[in-house]
């Protein structure tokens, strides 16, 4: 494993994003006094692997509002797409840029367009190199106790206002689904399945926790200060639907196009009042997620959807059942042990950890089966797992920074730092 110190600069944090080609992008921010970053984006950065050197990747002087890095593998291309906004009396401007990754790592500037009003927040993803689909919302955060009360308006949830707009004539059309906008949380993205450039998208509401409080309501009679009660056919609900999906891009446009208040999508993994499911990541070959059955306590279902043929390959975490579809049972795991997954990419892993009487945590991979290890608590909370012989794990802090313990299972040596990390590939950057 390789470690890239980008510590040490001042008051600039540059926050790694992910490896595309030979490069690793990070994103320029600023740390607020001592303890907080501003999470404006000040631009973006490329650390080529071969010649050890980092790079400036766009022009902007001024902070860059919304950015996405994308990857021939999953997008299609290698390219950093990024919308600057220029604020006018009652509406904004903004400004669609692209950077190609490879080559000269040219910038363009490819699209400008205003919005109706000023919004608080928006997303844009390209879903092909000629459409954009841009989402805008205002500010509405829900408390625990706002999710909790189960109150079921629609503006609470998602985006207010969809657009696609055509860069190269300046045509827009609205997204009249106010349902896919209401669903879309955080999941949506171009990719290819079974040879089709197509979109994924993720209807969900609640987070797994919040759910499983209102399932142990409704049927166990658990929590008192849910008034789960006062809903009839609470199974019904629309907020308690988690949905993976996908179209074709296609398909996507044509729809949109046409005006049609029902968008077309394919179900992939779907999980109502009973469970949930939780999309887990995405790279060159699978798509993955994750399903939970409330009713099956002690089991969780992990799918990797083949990208190529829609095969899924599941696996069991907690029980030794088999399934139809090509599916693998993992050994037995006792209760009150900690799952964690970590699938998409090189280090692909599903981990179960536990806090044991004498003051250590023990660690087991399930996946592979090749790692039982067992280290003292003090190291702190295990965060990830690099080609079956590094553990990190982190003492967790109240302040800005941890300290980050790297743990070699071979040699049963451990390293210590400061600052925060994130593992690309197989590279453990600190920053």
């Amino acid at each position: 494993m390789d470690i890239l110190d980008m510590r040490n600069n001042g008051d600039v944090i540059f926050n790694p994003i992910e490896r595309v080609s030979d490069k690793i992008i990070f994103e320029k921010i600023k740390k607020v006094g001592h303890m907080f970053p501003d999470h404006r984006v000040f631009g973006y950065y490329g650390y080529d692997l071969e010649t050890k050197k980092l790079r400036r990747l766009t022009s902007n002087s001024h902070s860059l509002y919304k950015g996405v890095v994308y990857n021939k593998f999953i997008e299609g291309e290698d390219c950093i797409y990024y919308v600057t906004r220029d604020r006018e009396k009652n509406r904004d401007l903004y400004t669609l840029y692209r950077v190609d990754l490879e080559g000269l790592g040219k910038e363009y500037t490819l699209f400008n367009f205003y919005l109706e009003k000023q919004y608080s927040d928006m997303e844009f993803e390209m879903i092909n190199h000629q459409y954009i689909c841009v989402f805008a919302s205002e500010p509405n955060v829900m408390s625990i106790g706002q999710q909790l009360e189960l109150k079921d308006s629609e503006e609470q949830y998602g985006y207010q206002k969809g657009y696609m707009f055509n860069i190269n004539s300046g045509e827009q059309w609205e997204i009249k689904d106010k349902d896919f906008l209401r669903g879309f949380s955080q999941v949506f993205f171009r990719t290819e399945l079974a040879g089709e450039k197509c979109i994924v998208y993720e209807e969900n509401y609640l987070d797994p926790g919040t759910i499983e409080d209102i399932y142990n309501t409704y049927y166990k009679k658990k929590y008192k200060y849910i008034k789960a009660d006062d809903i009839e056919n609470i199974e019904d609900e629309f907020y308690l639907n988690d949905h993976l999906q996908y179209t074709t891009v296609e398909k996507f446009i044509q729809e949109v196009k046409e005006g049609k208040e029902e968008l077309t999508f394919n179900s992939i993994a779907y999980k109502g009042f009973e469970g949930y499911e939780i999309f887990s990541g995405i790279d060159k070959d699978n798509i993955y997620f994750a399903i939970k059955d409330f009713e099956k306590p002690n089991e969780e279902i992990v799918t990797f959807l083949d990208r190529k043929t829609m095969k899924k390959t599941m696996y069991n975490i907690k029980m030794d059942n088999k399934y139809e579809e090509s599916a693998e049972s993992i050994e037995h795991i006792e209760d009150n042990v900690d799952i964690k997954y970590s699938l998409a990419g090189k280090n692909k892993n599903i981990i179960a950890y536990k806090y044991m009487d004498n003051e250590t945590y023990c660690v087991k991979e399930l996946l592979r089966g090749k790692v039982e290890y067992t280290y003292p608590h003090k190291l702190g909370k295990m965060k990830e797992l690099v080609e079956d012989r590094y553990i990190i794990a982190c003492e967790d802090s109240m302040w800005n920074e941890q300290k980050i313990n790297v743990i070699d299972i071979k040699e049963n040596k451990v390293k210590s730092y400061k600052g925060f990390f994130k593992i690309v590939d197989d590279t453990m950057v600190l920053f």
